[in-house]
């Protein structure tokens, strides 16, 4: 099964080396969140989420899914980790009332935006959670309808970044090490088995070393043996390759990179052990950057506009309903597939969806001008003429509405500028005392730059820089003013340069947005 597949429908795979362990008792709720690291408390029942085990060292022991039933936890677990986990969690069962039970079913697991649409035809042996970046039913028994196995789509986990077992999990791993950092654990809900260490580590600066995808723009490399292979930059160590993946004609490393150079969009020279060089750029988990209900009913919003182009209909309509299914509220899904419906000559049912949509947006003009139309092609004249002209009022309505808008983003515009003139007039009292001053240099350039006097804001802003070198968000501004007096090559200069003082002082948002804004200039080169 392919990858896009998956993304567009869903797939519905086997779970062949995981197994389903149940938590029961009254107390498990709260044994459970002492000694695991992700908050279970917030957990609806038929509802999961990833969670790790670690050691007093912050080491990850194990990692699995939970999920909450009416009176149990099951913990869906790789089976190689099963009989370890019970025999070292059981140590901390003491006065607690606690079961552990190994329940001997299939598990099974329906990953994409379907997932959803999947669970209506299962009994309750079924619970909602996420995989490889996706919405995932996991249910357990008799496998239903056609199955694959999970191996097939093993390219969709590396570009997820969920961690493997096999390749980047095992050894000797801190927990603030894994992508498992971000999604299986809570550094609010208090304690928990080995807190101190990960929470410490994550409130100073975060890990060293942190996965990453590594886009490899050397021409014809792709090397078949450099699972776990270390890599160099300029001789120094700068991570670890531990899987690889092609997608859409490009091949990627899956590794770790040091932080100093873990800025999205970086371009880097790596030394493989083989003493090959080759050319990568940093790109940040997960790939595929919709894991949202809105944003991925955005992105079947647009496949569904692709289909729609090619004239395939009805797998446009179908991509549609998913759209809508995952985020009711998404009224360009609602719209198009009104149109459609139109265009197959189904007006009720175009009608309906138009209906559908004022529900959602009681001001769409659209959904009364569609409707009009509707209507005239099944002869309702009287009813199209009326729909025509709730279209027209509500037209007026949104210019009056643009109208007011307009007038609001006058009022602020004021506003803006009484307040910047009292911040000028702050930073320039500052400035007679010490013209030297970096904070007062810094907020003159900003000001400035926002009421467009380039001109002036780069001298304010050069001797900011000039009197604090590692101030990060002066570099990104002064790439910025560079940009707006059309100095590509000083902008450049500046940016890479503010990269490289902004990621040595872990300051990776600025960091960042430098980078972002270097590529787009480098891509217009």
């Amino acid at each position: 099964m392919k990858i896009d597949q998956v993304r567009k429908k869903g797939g519905n795979f086997q779970l062949s080396d995981w197994s389903i362990l149940s938590v029961r008792g009254r107390d498990r709720e709260s044994f459970l969140n002492g000694q695991l690291t992700n908050d279970l408390k917030k957990l609806k029942v038929q509802s999961g989420q990833w969670t790790t085990r670690i050691d007093l060292a912050g080491h990850l022991k194990f990692y699995f899914n939970i999920i909450k039933l009416e009176n149990e936890y099951y913990l869906l677990i790789k089976k190689k980790l099963k009989n370890e986990f019970i025999e070292d969690i059981s140590k901390f069962i003491i006065m607690e009332d606690v079961e552990i039970i190994d329940i001997n079913q299939e598990l099974n697991v329906f990953i994409g935006p379907g997932y959803k649409v999947f669970a209506k035809d299962l009994n309750e042996n079924f619970g909602f959670s996420s995989m490889y970046g996706e919405g995932a039913t996991y249910y357990w028994g008799a496998p239903v309808g056609t199955v694959s196995d999970i191996g097939d789509i093993k390219s969709l986990q590396i570009l997820s970044g969920q961690s493997s077992w096999d390749n980047d999990l095992a050894g000797d791993l801190l927990l603030n090490n894994s992508t498992l950092n971000e999604v299986a654990v809570s550094y609010a809900k208090g304690c928990f088995y080995g807190q101190e260490v990960v929470a410490k580590v994550q409130n100073n600066r975060g890990p060293a070393y942190y996965p990453v995808l590594l886009e490899i723009l050397t021409d014809k490399i792709f090397l078949e043996n450099s699972f776990n292979s270390k890599y160099k930059i300029a001789g120094q160590k700068m991570g670890e390759i531990y899987t690889q993946v092609s997608y859409a004609g490009k091949n990627y490393f899956g590794g770790t990179l040091f932080r100093d150079n873990r800025i999205n969009g970086k371009k880097l020279t790596i030394e493989i052990e083989n003493d090959q060089d080759i050319n990568v750029q940093v790109r940040y988990f997960p790939f595929f950057s919709d894991s949202t209900p809105i944003l991925k009913s955005e992105y079947l919003f647009h496949e569904a506009v692709k289909e729609f182009h090619k004239e395939n209909l009805e797998e446009a309509l179908s991509l549609l309903e998913l759209s809508i299914s995952i985020y009711p509220l998404n009224k360009d899904s609602y719209e198009t597939l009104g149109v459609i419906l139109g265009r197959l000559g189904r007006f009720q049912e175009g009608i309906a969806m138009m209906d559908e949509l004022l529900k959602v947006d009681s001001s769409s003009v659209m959904a009364h001008t569609n409707k009009s139309l509707f209507l005239m092609n099944l002869g309702k004249i009287e009813e199209a003429e009326n729909e025509k002209s709730l279209a027209t009022v509500k037209s007026f309505a949104m210019h009056g509405k643009e109208a007011n808008e307009k007038k609001m983003q006058e009022k602020l515009k004021i506003e803006k500028a009484k307040e910047n003139s009292t911040r000028q007039a702050m930073f320039l009292q500052v400035l007679e005392i010490d013209g030297n001053d970096s904070i007062a240099n810094f907020g003159m350039a900003d000001i400035l730059f926002s009421e467009l006097n380039f001109v002036e804001a780069e001298k304010y802003i050069v001797k900011a820089i000039a009197n604090d070198k590692k101030y990060s968000v002066a570099y990104l501004l002064c790439g910025k003013i560079y940009q707006s007096l059309n100095k590509i090559e000083q902008a450049k200069r500046i940016y890479q340069h503010g990269i490289e003082v902004a990621s040595k002082s872990g300051d990776m948002m600025p960091a960042n947005a430098m980078q972002e804004n270097l590529s787009k200039l480098e891509a217009h080169c």
